[in-house]
C-alpha cells in the first residue's frame, strides 16, 4: 500500500511508476509468467484472519476482483460493517486496494 500511496502522492502517474505498479499487480495475481506462458504463483489462500496494523475505521477501500468469501458487495457490506467506507474506482481517497483472490487478467489492461 505504501508503494501505491507513493505512486498517488503528487497526482501524476509516470511510465516508471505504472510499470512498476503493473508489475507489482501481475505478482499479487499470479499473472506473472514464463518464456511458455504460463501462470505461477497464483495463491488459493483464504485469508480469515485479522491483519496486524490495518486500520478499517474511517479507512477507503477499493475492491477489485471476485473473492472466494463472498461476491464484492458482500465483502463491502462487511467492510462497511467494521467502519470502512469503500470506493468504486482507485483514487487518492483510497488507502487500501483489495484484489480479490479470484482476479481478473483483464484488469491489468484497463485502469
Amino acid at each position: 500500500m505504501q508503494r501505491l500511496a507513493v505512486i498517488l502522492e503528487d497526482g501524476i502517474i509516470i511510465d516508471e511508476e505504472r510499470k512498476n505498479l503493473l508489475a507489482t499487480v501481475r505478482h499479487v495475481t499470479g499473472t506473472d509468467t514464463d518464456e511458455s506462458g504460463l501462470s505461477y504463483e497464483t495463491s488459493a489462500e483464504v485469508w480469515e484472519d485479522s491483519v496486524d496494523g490495518l486500520k478499517l475505521v474511517a479507512s477507503v477501500f477499493c475492491l477489485t476482483g471476485d473473492f472466494v468469501s463472498g461476491d464484492r458487495e458482500s465483502v463491502d457490506a462487511r467492510l462497511c460493517c467494521l467502519g470502512a467506507e469503500t470506493n468504486s474506482s482507485i483514487n487518492k481517497s483510497v488507502n487500501y486496494l483489495v484484489i480479490g483472490t479470484l482476479a481478473s487478467r483483464d484488469w491489468l489492461y484497463t485502469s
